[in-house]
């Protein structure tokens, strides 16, 4: 039996599309020297966030900079390190020019840390700093998912949605929202022209896959993975997805990104668990 069962239908549900980017890809303050920007660009394009941690932290102290404050909480947050995140942020809380970027990783730290009212308190002030930014909206609106509270977070999303988020991403989670309420031809509806325009990324086809499964439709899981997988692994695959409790196998964690994921230990047959292994770094909320 091949070991090679697809992870993601099990781990990957919900993109929460959590970027960080926002300040990093900016060009530095004109008070450093050519070398320090190179290295900056070099080691932003390789993600060497190693690398960048000490740069900046060279540079602030060299000298206070907000700019260069925000970039290295970001770093830390593509680095996996919130608290190191939140520490880097605490000055620029209060000051007086503070700005949503600020609240929003804070917010998206928080989250990292499991601190749900905590983040939702720093989104809601990133909100009153930047109405128009779509990425506080769709994390607020996975939070508001998480607390169960399914209107808002749809609200929310649509909002984002609104405000040009990148429409796959938004299409994904309101699917999800679409899942949850029970409603699979809603959410089929969503995601099938994007897998047949080819630009389903493994999440959008992972959903599909559930939403395929509880309508019925073993024929579009044999369609989807037929070039990966055997004609009896599909078919336990869909056996599986047939029976699966959605609600009670929804973890919110955050691995590389913020995702809503489903509990491998409880939804795959035996037969059908896949080694588990850490999340790519590469792995983005499809930001």
């Amino acid at each position: 039996m091949h070991k090679k069962i697809v992870m993601f239908l099990f781990v990957i549900i919900l993109s929460g599309c959590v970027t960080t980017a926002g300040t990093q890809g900016q060009v530095v303050s004109g008070n450093l020297d050519l070398t320090s920007v190179d290295q900056e660009q070099i080691y932003t394009k390789t993600s060497n966030y190693s690398a960048l941690i000490e740069l900046y932290k060279r540079q602030l102290k060299q000298g206070e900079e907000s700019e260069t404050r925000l970039k290295l909480a970001e770093v830390y947050l593509n680095y996996q390190d919130a608290e190191s995140a939140l520490f880097t942020l605490a000055p620029l809380i209060n000051h007086k020019s503070n700005t949503g970027q600020v609240f929003y990783l804070q917010g998206l730290a928080l989250f990292r840390l499991g601190k749900i009212e905590e983040t939702k308190h720093s989104l809601h002030l990133a909100r009153d700093k930047s109405p128009m930014d779509a990425k506080v909206i769709n994390l607020l609106a996975i939070i508001y998912a998480q607390q169960g509270d399914l209107v808002q977070s749809r609200a929310l999303f649509t909002q984002a949605r609104e405000l040009m988020f990148d429409d796959i991403t938004i299409k994904n989670n309101l699917a999800l929202i679409d899942m949850l309420e029970g409603d699979y031809d809603s959410a089929a509806a969503r995601l099938l022209p994007i897998y047949m325009n080819e630009q389903a990324d493994e999440q959008v086809k992972a959903n599909l896959a559930i939403i395929m499964a509880k309508k019925g439709s073993l024929n579009h899981l044999l369609v989807f993975y037929a070039d990966q997988y055997s004609q009896d692994e599909i078919v336990k695959l869909y056996q599986s997805l047939r029976s699966l409790n959605l609600a009670s196998n929804i973890n919110f964690a955050d691995q590389a990104d913020a995702k809503i994921v489903l509990d491998s230990d409880t939804v795959a047959p035996d037969e059908l668990k896949a080694k588990k292994t850490s999340p790519s770094s590469g792995e983005k909320y499809e930001q």
